[in-house]
């Protein structure tokens, strides 16, 4: 199970926006499945103090709806988008992830068809099959100091351009995160409830390390060639 900051990657530059992350891989777990994954900085990508979120997926999933994957602090006001396919809506673990889901305030957006499945025609006779089929759920958290005072008034100049078929309005007041999120992991004043590689290892949950940052950061062909000294095989991209 991954939480991904739009535009990074894992391994490799974690670097990305620091407002929303992307879930996926989830679904294929049991929720009460042993699992942790190793704090990280969201931007240099280094461990943090070997703290771990743990021990099972759904602890994982829903501490990091807590402190996402920027570092340790919370995260009120973010957002979050998740994916489940029909395949594993089919399973119990997929009637219990939609439970999760709607236990901790995601709503519905859209289904979309996933061409790697469902062929890339423009035209094809038949249905599409069920496994091609991807329900995508959105969490739009807007509840801390520095909120946004109407989160769906959108940017100067959208308006007259839009073609969204629908608007839907709701509210999430402060007793969200309250009942569902700080009561759950925070067991003293200095946070959330995070473990020891040790304590893992005592329970027999299997440790799972942050992937490490690559050797060499992403970057054009011409400063790879300064630093090394030697042209790599040329790409048209530059």
């Amino acid at each position: 199970m991954e939480f991904l900051r739009f535009g990074s990657s894992i391994p490799g530059s974690y670097w990305g926006c620091c407002a929303f992350d992307i879930i996926q891989n989830f679904g294929k777990y049991d929720p009460d499945d042993p699992l942790s994954i190793e704090m990280v900085c969201g931007d240099e990508g280094q461990p943090l103090g070997g703290k771990f979120l743990g021990k099972t997926a759904r602890e994982v999933f829903e501490a990091r709806l807590v402190v996402g994957t920027f570092g340790t602090q919370y995260l009120p006001n973010h957002g979050f988008l998740a994916v489940l396919t029909e395949s594993q809506l089919e399973t119990d673990n997929g009637e219990a992830w939609m439970e999760i889901l709607a236990d901790n305030g995601f709503e519905f957006i859209r289904a979309v068809s996933n061409s790697v499945y469902a062929g890339d025609m423009l035209h094809k006779e038949g249905d599409v099959t069920d496994r091609s089929i991807n329900y995508l759920f959105g969490l739009f958290r807007n509840i801390g100091s520095g909120k946004v005072t109407n989160p769906f008034e959108p940017p100067e100049g959208w308006e007259g351009r839009s073609r969204a078929l629908l608007a839907v309005e709701y509210g999430i007041d402060n007793t969200y995160w309250d009942n569902l999120h700080r009561e759950r992991y925070i067991q003293h004043e200095s946070g959330y409830k995070t473990y020891t590689e040790e304590e893992l290892d005592a329970e027999g949950v299997p440790v799972t390390y942050a992937g490490v940052r690559s050797l060499k950061p992403q970057q054009l062909r011409k400063h790879r060639v300064e630093e090394e000294g030697d042209a790599p095989t040329p790409s048209p991209f530059g």
